[in-house]
């Protein structure tokens, strides 16, 4: 049994995602878990990444089709860090969007 854990900037890069794809469908996964933090966003003054709200959002449908798939649908979104308080709000508010 395992655990699918994936990042953002994995789960938002095309040729990498398909790849854990076949990877994760080759194991027995029991949960997925998703780190949605928001410092990954533009405009962090510390993380200087330059992910939008879309690309968590693309990777929060990603990582859910996979826990539907592969584990029962059994998927844990996490967040923190983000020290922007607008990236906050875009970034749970796209999130969350795509959990509904």
């Amino acid at each position: 049994m395992s655990l699918c854990a994936a990042s953002v900037g994995a789960l938002d890069h095309g040729p990498t995602f398909a790849r854990r794809t076949v990877e994760i469908a080759a194991t027995h996964v029991v949960g997925a878990v998703l780190d949605a933090t928001a410092k990954i966003l533009a405009g962090d003054p510390l993380a200087h990444l330059e992910l939008t709200p879309a690309s968590l959002a693309r990777a929060t449908t990603r990582l859910r089709a996979i826990a539907d798939r592969h584990a029962g649908g059994r998927l844990l979104v996490l967040g923190g860090g983000g020290y922007e308080k607008a990236n906050l709000a875009a970034g749970w508010c796209a999130v969350v969007e795509a959990l509904l």
